[in-house]
């Protein structure tokens, strides 16, 4: 990130990384801030303490539309698309930094939401009842006389998803994407492998919306994941000095057709 930072003298001016900080230290500038932007992408679906600290002290905040962050109500932050991410950023932070009162409107909004959501007595008893839930589940189905056989056969299961993989995505533009997955229908998952996450980043900043561009309209992206090369046929294992080699871009989605 420093090094891209370096490049662009007006951004260098105004931006300082501080690396890792103290708690008080973080929550002093999360307070300070007049917008808190939290994108993460690819998610595997976790949340952000960073996020709760922000929505608890009453801070604006972009975030992505994909994964837990999808799950927030759209009145408590301001989501924007993982597709072409860079534009739609630019255009929310200049919305909403020339509008102290949109700011705040949101800010009051995320403290809302946390103080319903996030608080702890409330997500512990969101856990008390998931536990009792399932227990009580494992007690009736214990209970549950069994079923006769009727001697039909079981309904078919659904089709796995269509699945395209594509070595070397380093090299590669989003009309050579295209080309290689051309004619999937239905659900499908597209695993485009990397060298390294690194390369993942690094592609993603210097080709902004290349997944909108491999993809297009036509296709519905579901769920965006990234995943370590497994060893076997027709998947080397890495070299042993490199532990980061092989991470995948998974993309599960729904082509409407071509």
């Amino acid at each position: 990130m420093q090094q891209a930072i370096d490049k662009r003298p007006r951004l260098r001016e105004a931006t300082t990384i501080t690396g890792y900080v103290t708690e008080d230290d973080l929550d002093a500038y999360i307070t300070a801030a007049d917008l808190v932007v939290n994108l993460r992408f690819p998610s595997v679906g976790e949340s952000s303490g960073t996020l709760a600290r922000a929505l608890s002290a009453g801070r604006c905040c972009i975030v992505n539309d994909t994964a837990a962050y999808a799950e927030i109500p759209r009145e408590a932050v301001v989501h924007i698309p993982i597709l072409d991410t860079v534009p739609a950023l630019v255009r929310a932070m200049e919305a909403l930094l020339g509008d102290s009162d949109l700011r705040a409107m949101f800010g009051e909004r995320a403290r809302a939401y946390a103080l319903s959501a996030l608080a702890l007595e409330g997500v512990a008893k969101q856990y008390s009842d998931f536990i009792d839930s399932m227990h009580a589940s494992k007690t009736r189905r214990a209970n549950r006389t069994p079923r006769q056989s009727t001697g039909k056969a079981p309904p078919p299961r659904a089709s796995t998803p269509s699945t395209v993989e594509i070595d070397g995505v380093g090299s590669l533009q989003a009309t050579d994407l295209r080309r290689r997955i051309a004619g999937i229908e239905g659900a499908f998952e597209a695993i485009l492998w990397f060298q390294s996450a690194d390369d993942v980043a690094r592609y993603s900043l210097d080709r902004p919306g290349f997944l909108q561009g491999a993809f297009g309209p036509h296709v519905t992206i579901e769920a965006v994941r990234l995943l370590a090369r497994p060893a076997g046929p027709g998947h080397p294992a890495p070299p042993a000095s490199d532990t980061r080699a092989g991470i995948g871009l998974s993309i599960l989605g729904h082509a409407h057709g071509w």
